[in-house]
């Protein structure tokens, strides 16, 4: 666990399943960093990647293309935010702002909230939009068992 400022990584992510996994990394480092247990680390980096590959691969399918994503992951003491926003832009892009983009997304996050997300925050954006997910350290049991 760690004091003061947290740490800050950004990327751009394309659907590639490697990539992925790094990502899984990433985000496993940086909840460490925010003092979560191991097994929400674990748990919370599995539902960043489930996320990112549901997204990349909903957006490709409907703009008929691949795309790319912006990753921003951030600790803090006691939590860890994962932001992911499509890039605009790219060919495709257009078709971002329609029902069936929003639909998808949406979709997405109400997954996320069974799955080790503490919090799934959905914006929509002009022709984007914008996801965070985070997770918070969970609060140490008293020694009396309460």
């Amino acid at each position: 666990m760690h004091g003061g400022k947290g740490g800050h990584t950004e990327c751009t992510l394309r659907y590639d399943p490697r990539l992925i996994a790094g990502v899984g990394a990433v985000v496993w480092h940086a909840a460490g960093r925010a003092g979560l247990a191991e097994w929400d680390q674990t748990e919370f980096a599995a539902a960043t990647e489930e996320a990112c590959r549901e997204t990349l691969a909903t957006l490709s399918r409907i703009a008929h293309s691949e795309q790319k994503v912006q990753l921003e992951v951030e600790d803090f003491p006691g939590r860890v935010e994962v932001t992911i926003q499509p890039i605009a832009g790219g060919r495709g892009t257009h078709v971002l702002q329609g029902r069936a983009a929003a639909h998808a997304v949406e979709g997405v996050c109400r997954t996320l909230q069974r799955k080790g997300v503490d919090r799934v925050l959905c914006e929509n954006l002009p022709r984007s939009f914008r996801m965070k997910l985070i997770k918070y350290r969970a609060a140490p049991k008293s020694a009396a068992g309460d």
